[in-house]
């Protein structure tokens, strides 16, 4: 036998509870939302967009290495040449030596003093300029 009672306490109890559960969702789609809003206000950026940018940062900074790379080769490349060109400009200037020795039977002439001489030969069988001719600014031609 059923109490009339406990059937109605126990009808209200399950009325009570859907009703709590809907509520619970109503409360959880209009926090939702809100929350949603709130963000979008925000600027915050979705996962997608951070990823995204993650990638844009990683190419920029291999970018940046390769670009570190190629300077730094430039910037050796460049004082190579340019220690070239000093040691171009700047010859190692000989101290006043005796004139190489020509070989026996040869006939040498006497210098007379400056700027008699105006191109000399170095060891290495490349003509220079003697001390004198720089002064005048007569490069050797």
């Amino acid at each position: 036998m059923r109490n009339p009672i406990l059937d109605d306490i126990a009808k209200l109890m399950t009325d009570a509870a859907g009703v709590a559960q809907g509520m619970r969702k109503e409360v959880e789609v209009a926090t939702t939302g809100l929350l949603e809003r709130w963000l979008a206000e925000q600027n915050i950026p979705t996962g997608e967009e951070v990823a995204a940018l993650r990638e844009s940062v990683r190419l920029a900074d291999e970018e940046r290495e390769a670009l570190a790379a190629r300077v730094a080769a430039l910037e050796a490349a460049l004082a190579v040449k340019q220690a070239e060109e000093s040691a171009e400009e700047s010859p190692t200037e000989e101290s006043p030596q005796e004139a190489p020795q020509e070989p026996s039977g040869a006939h040498a002439e006497p210098s007379s003093g400056e700027g008699d001489a105006t191109h000399q030969v170095a060891p290495s069988g490349q003509e220079t300029s003697t001390d004198s001719d720089r002064e005048d600014g007569n490069q050797g031609a």
